[in-house]
């Protein structure tokens, strides 16, 4: 049998100025199911259907409130560039490097961008991470053309047609 639920002694008043107070619906929900089960003592159940949290989240939001305060449940900023070996900027200055040898015609190759980047890194990175770096700065794979801009389709039609027998012929 489950000892029940514990009480939270947090203050009402305090609740309602930080839903007010709150940057985001989820944190104003978060807010209101403690509020729903401190001064209305709501059950769990009731509280998941009205903030549309499940129940083990109701129970998550009230175990970190009487563990760790109020504030705890405050929006922290989510996502981001975490493991970044370089800032967005540092980056972009990096890439301004390669950027003068493609401007003037010179062909940029992987290997060249993975060297400076490890070289500005300090160590030795995947070389799939510079191939990435490329694509998170909008550059793309142009390869060269798989034919000639003078080529003379005709002229190639003419030996496809002619010079098979010609060589059949001399060999």
């Amino acid at each position: 049998m489950s000892r029940g639920y514990q009480a939270l002694e947090i203050g009402v008043e305090e609740i309602r100025v930080l839903m007010n107070n709150a940057k985001n619906k989820d944190e104003f929900r978060r807010y209101q199911a403690l509020y729903l089960r401190v001064e209305e003592k709501m059950p769990t159940f009731l509280i998941a259907k009205i903030t549309g949290f499940s129940k083990s989240h109701i129970h998550s939001i009230h175990s970190f409130a009487r563990t760790k305060g109020i504030t705890s449940l405050a929006s922290a900023k989510k996502g981001g560039r975490n493991r970044s070996y370089l800032t967005k900027e540092e980056e972009a200055a990096l890439l301004c490097e390669v950027e003068k040898a493609a401007i003037k015609g010179g062909v940029v190759e992987i290997g060249k961008v993975h060297k400076l980047f490890e070289e500005k890194v300090g160590g030795k990175v995947a070389r799939y991470t510079a191939y990435r770096l490329l694509h998170r700065h909008g550059w793309r794979k142009i390869t060269p053309r798989p034919y000639h801009p003078n080529q003379k389709s005709d002229a190639e039609d003419i030996f496809k047609k002619t010079g098979q027998l010609w060589l059949k012929a001399q060999g």
